[in-house]
């Protein structure tokens, strides 16, 4: 099993609170595209591994492929 670098734990910090202040002031989720230009992803398919990496954590629900499907389960603090 891969140890979790600070880095890459600190970019899915950053996109969960990026998450929830667009689902607060927009009443749905972002885009991809959205994420990577507002986190600085270089690529969508960076996106969307976090996406996978906090799904599997509990922490969002998500479904590939339909556009603004990402939901925030649990708190992020």
């Amino acid at each position: 099993m891969r140890k979790e670098s600070a880095r890459g734990a600190g970019k899915r910090q950053a996109l969960m609170a990026y998450i929830q202040q667009y689902i607060a002031s927009h009443g749905y989720s972002p885009s991809i595209e959205e994420i990577r230009v507002a986190c600085r992803f270089s690529s969508g398919s960076l996106v969307v591994y976090h996406l996978q990496v906090l799904e599997r954590a509990g922490k969002i629900s998500y479904v590939p492929y339909i556009p603004r499907t990402v939901r925030v389960l649990t708190d992020a603090s």
